[in-house]
């Protein structure tokens, strides 16, 4: 079952009863953070009695209302994102310990109400999550796998500097399953653009040099590389960075105006907000932050032409902020070489040019290097070295197959954006500013790794999660009532019958189902992810062939019916010109299912078809084309091991005999592959899928196990293949 954004039933507890609670856990998380230093004095006991109290609740509220505890953690991000891990909670830094904590509330709700209500909800699939899913795995699994492959141990640093992503993906989750309604989204949004404003604030304050300010962020918002006299210099505020200032801020600006342009917020607030966020811009001193902030004023105004045309009527504005910026941009123009250049650039191209190239030489850019790119500098002034490139960082973390799968990513985020912003409501000014934002991270990812800054990747998978909207599908716990339709107590004997309209028995309900699908899940996600970062080259090798090969897309969608006879779009190589009649496949499957032998050469796949290009035949015969599948199997739509998905006038073709084998998910392999492919004709495909689903009742993952092993040798000897 799908449900979308539009608001159900009512809430048990309503949106503005929510806010000061919100607003109470979010004051005494930050104030925790703030007081660390004062409690010093204090005993060891009483401050950590305070931090379990604050901690058991936030789990308490995340746990009753899931939505409140994303609040909270988007309401703090920006004030606890900067400080470093082990300065004030061991080995992690106080943010991804506030979103740990909402989702382990979440997590307890959410299975409360499995138990007491027997159904939950759980994200349904969406165009973005499989570029989503492949990303993540080239961005985590392949670095460390290309490691050990290389002999080589993965360090602590190398962990650590995976995890990044992970994080944000679970952000993108718990956004996506708690925010529901409009309403929940213009209060999240609120919170994205007033923290904002009280971080420029802060910026403004750092840069004239206010005591207060400037002792508070030398307690754990200072970087150790850092003196105190450089605070007052730029405006790191609490985000440690002046980057990761200058580009949260950049996107919360963002927020604002797509939000202004739909209507949404008070004007006032938008004059307020909109002012602080621009001054607290320009007061981060960062050449890249006011970089980034003209690419993404360029790419909203090439958005919005009517916003030009008011732009030209508020022509004083420009001369006003900068004469309120003169200070600042004449102390950075001081930090510039006699050829104009910043000497942060200048620095960056030294590091680019001694350090990072003549690694990546030599062809090792192809795989990468390792997952951290910090690298140990040669110079007494400092002790580290970063790269400062988001494209070269892609390219020593996970090589070209990375690059790519970000790539892909960001094509998968912009269309995602695109068909948003057609929409109506806060939605759609969330999909403008996750559009113009995205824009504005392909371009300035030239210079640095925007997407894992601090505070700012945050934001960009809020905004994605806020724009795929609350999709999710019911998961109704197995009614355990009278007995299902016996399994055979042997081996892979013969099926038993199933009665056309009949109830279709599912593999999953017998006892222990439910824990034997989790694990079948995990294996089909474990399995799905390795294969894909294993076979990311040779898969990029195939498609480019098969473009070249014929005219036409390199992947083929075509709709196939699933488990429950529900349809979905499957992926594969295309082994077929464009236009191509099946009339006679089908025919040749009519014949089969008549009875009739249809094997010509021991084969019962058409002879001689013309519709097969030259690349299609060998990529049947070895059933590479259908590797992209993995990300059918990622998305939930097919598993590694089942019956093979059929097309959607096949299905109606099908005896109600066996009815069985849409009870559980199509796979990737199973018996029909391991026991002679092409040499058998769809009748015998068929008994080979009610047997499976028969036995698998009996023999459970074991027995997929024994599928996965035989399919490898089935395929190196091409049995059965044509």
């Amino acid at each position: 079952m799908l449900t979308g954004a539009a608001p159900g039933p009512a809430r048990p507890v309503g949106g503005g009863a929510l806010v000061p609670v919100v607003t109470a856990v979010a004051v005494a998380i930050v104030g925790s953070a703030v007081a660390a230093p004062l409690a010093q004095g204090t005993p060891a006991v009483l401050v950590g009695l305070a931090a379990v109290a604050v901690a058991l609740a936030l789990v308490a509220l995340s746990c009753a209302h899931p939505v409140a505890g994303t609040f909270v953690y988007v309401a703090t991000l920006p004030f606890l994102a900067g400080i470093e891990r082990g300065a004030l909670l061991p080995l992690i830094r106080p943010n991804e310990a506030v979103l740990v904590l909402v989702v382990l509330g979440a997590l307890l709700g959410w299975a409360h109400r499995w138990l007491r209500d027997g159904s939950m909800s759980l994200p349904a699939p969406h165009p973005v999550d499989g570029p989503l899913a492949i990303f993540l795995g080239l961005y985590t699994l392949w670095p460390v796998c290309w490691m050990m492959l290389r002999g080589l141990t993965p360090e602590g640093s190398d962990l650590a500097a995976i995890l990044p992503l992970p994080k944000l993906v679970a952000l993108y989750l718990l956004v996506r399953l708690t925010v529901r309604t409009d309403a929940e989204v213009v209060r999240l949004l609120r919170l994205v653009v007033w923290p904002a404003a009280v971080v420029a604030v802060i910026a403004v304050l750092q840069v004239l040099a206010v005591a207060p300010v400037l002792s508070l962020l030398s307690t754990f918002w200072m970087s150790a590389t850092d003196a105190p006299d450089d605070l007052a210099e730029r405006g790191t505020t609490t985000l440690g960075s002046p980057l990761s200032t200058g580009d949260y801020l950049v996107l919360a600006l963002v927020v604002l105006v797509c939000c202004g342009m739909r209507g949404l917020l008070g004007r006032r607030e938008r004059l307020v907000a909109g002012g602080l966020l621009v001054v607290g811009i320009l007061a981060s001193a960062q050449f890249t932050a006011w970089l980034t902030a003209l690419i993404a004023g360029v790419a909203i105004l090439a958005r919005f032409p009517d916003l030009r045309r008011r732009a030209a009527r508020l022509w004083p504005v420009p001369f006003v902020v900068a004469l309120l910026a003169v200070p600042v941009v004449v102390s950075r123009l001081q930090d510039v070489t006699t050829a104009g250049i910043p000497v942060s650039w200048a620095t960056r191209w030294d590091n680019l040019t001694h350090y990072y190239l003549p690694v990546l030489g030599g062809f090792r850019f192809l795989l990468g290097i390792g997952p951290s790119s910090v690298l140990p500098a040669q110079e007494t002034w400092r002790d580290v070295v970063y790269l400062e490139s988001g494209y070269l960082e892609f390219l020593w973390v996970g090589g070209v197959p990375l690059l790519l799968g970000f790539l892909w990513f960001g094509v998968a985020v912009l269309r995602t954006a695109r068909d948003g912003a057609a929409g109506p409501g806060p939605r759609g000014a969330v999909a403008e500013a996750l559009r113009v934002a995205w824009w504005t991270l392909l371009v300035s990812t030239v210079l640095d790794p925007h997407l894992t800054l601090r505070g700012s990747g945050d934001l960009l998978f809020v905004l994605l999660a806020l724009v795929v909207g609350h999709r999710t599908r019911t998961l109704a716990r197995p009614d355990p009532g009278p007995s299902r339709t016996a399994a055979a107590a042997g081996g892979w004997g013969p099926p038993s019958a199933v009665t056309a309209g009949g109830p279709v028995p599912h593999a999953g309900d017998t006892p222990g189902g439910r824990a034997e699908a989790a694990v079948r899940r995990t294996l089909d996600v474990a399995g799905a992810l390795v294969g894909l970062v294993l076979l990311a080259l040779p898969m990029l090798v195939i498609a480019a062939v098969v473009r070249l090969d014929s005219a036409g897309p390199a992947l083929l969608h075509q709709r196939r019916v699933g488990v429950d006879r529900r349809s979905f779009v499957l992926l594969k190589f295309r082994t077929m010109y464009l236009g191509g009649s099946d009339e006679a496949l089908r025919a040749l499957v009519a014949a089969e299912l008549r009875g009739e032998d249809t094997a010509i050469d021991g084969s019962t796949k058409l002879a001689g078809d013309a519709r097969v290009t030259r690349i299609g035949a060998f990529l049947r015969r070895t059933s590479l084309d259908e590797l992209p599948q993995l990300i059918n199997v990622l998305r939930g739509e097919m598993s590694l091991v089942g019956p093979r998905p059929c097309l959607e006038w096949e299905a109606p073709l099908f005896p109600a005999d066996y009815a069985s084998r849409f009870a559980v998910r199509p796979g990737l392999t199973g018996l029909w592959q391991v026991e002679g492919r092409s040499t058998m004709g769809t009748l015998e495909m068929l008994q080979l899928d009610a047997t499976y689903v028969q036995a698998r009742r009996s023999h459970g993952v074991r027995g997929d196990l024994v599928i996965l092993a035989r399919t490898v040798p089935a395929l190196v000897r091409r049995d059965g293949a044509r």
